[in-house]
């Protein structure tokens, strides 16, 4: 590759002036301290804000930082000693905020301290995707306004997912009253039927669930599986199986698991053995 194209693309991936203050506006922060943060020398971001190019890895960093608040949060966390205590409760409380203007995210770390952070990111997945189903199909309304997607590795919430992964997973004390009481009641719901089961047997669900829906509705023709769709299709498939209630669901995945097993002998010792 020549100088000329690898140029090019260092400069297609360089944080601007701008995302930079943006960085400092959003979560509350001062050049200095946010410097100290990162582990940078006093005066890097000054001088990236007087027009110095950041290095690709600096680059990358700030870029992270910007779209995500998660990661910006652990990094405040475990640097704190690093700045002022006026700088790090100020900065705590803006970067609490940004992550409250999502209650997809709010509903992930509800879930996470439930569990006390004992829990993997594929099984949030799981749990966001039912509760939102069950307050479709029974409440009427979305828990959340992000739609599921189809995506190479089943993961509707995939850059969700790809955060957690990429972030790790944490207890956070933040007020969760975005979350109503029944919202909290169907994910509670939820996580405690999901925590029966393993992998396994949620992957085992997932595909019986799939034929049914292959049954009921011809698919989709995007990627997109929008509330609308998971609202008319599983509360078909809830009416089939008498799921008269959100407080139904664990004999709902009782349902479809046995189902599961009795299409697959095989699968059905592996099942067993798990649970």
């Amino acid at each position: 590759m020549s100088g000329d194209i690898i140029g090019k693309l260092f400069n297609e991936k360089v944080i601007s002036v701008n995302q930079i203050r943006e960085i400092l506006e959003m979560y509350n922060i001062g050049k200095k301290p946010l410097a100290k943060l990162l582990g940078w020398g006093e005066t890097t971001v000054i001088r990236y804000l007087d027009g110095d190019i950041p290095t690709l890895e600096y680059t990358e960093k700030l870029q992270e930082i910007a779209e995500s608040p998660m990661y910006y949060y652990r990094i405040l966390m475990e640097n704190q000693s690093k700045i002022t205590n006026v700088a790090y409760k100020k900065s705590k409380k803006a970067v609490l905020d940004v992550m409250m203007r999502s209650k997809l995210h709010v509903s992930a770390q509800y879930i996470i301290n439930q569990a006390n952070a004992e829990i993997n990111p594929r099984q949030i997945q799981s749990i966001l995707f039912y509760s939102q189903i069950l307050a479709l199909v029974f409440l009427g309304e979305e828990i959340f306004d992000e739609d599921a997607q189809l995506t190479y590795n089943q993961m509707p919430y995939l850059s969700l997912y790809e955060g957690l992964r990429k972030q790790g997973i944490r207890t956070i004390e933040m007020n969760l009253d975005k979350l109503s009481r029944i919202e909290k009641d169907i994910i509670d719901c939820v996580q405690n039927a999901c925590g029966w089961y393993g992998p396994k047997s949620i992957f085992a669900i997932s595909s019986v669930e799939r034929k049914a829906t292959e049954d009921l509705l011809e698919g989709l023709n995007s990627k997109i599986i929008t509330k609308d769709y998971l609202r008319t299709v599983y509360g078909k498939m809830f009416s089939q199986l008498q799921i008269k209630r959100y407080q139904d669901f664990p004999k709902y995945l009782q349902q479809r698991l046995s189902q599961a097993i009795g299409k697959d002998a095989l699968f059905s010792a592996n099942v067993h053995k798990e649970i």
